[in-house]
């Protein structure tokens, strides 16, 4: 009954729970794929920075 009373409301409230779901699950995506690339990227400044410190400690010729 209270449904059919207020059935507007509750479409406008159930649209806007979904769209906030649906925008915490894309914010959580987009978190892990920066992360994601942000770790690939320290690893390979990682290598870079090893190689140069063996370049010019002269292990590498």
């Amino acid at each position: 009954y209270l449904f059919m009373q207020y059935q507007s409301a509750f479409t406008v409230i159930g649209l806007w729970f979904l769209l906030s779901l649906i925008y915490a699950q894309l914010f959580c995506i987009y978190a892990v794929i920066a992360s994601s690339v942000n770790f690939i990227i320290d690893l390979k400044n990682l290598n870079t920075k090893k190689r140069l410190s063996e370049k010019l400690d002269g292990k590498i010729k």
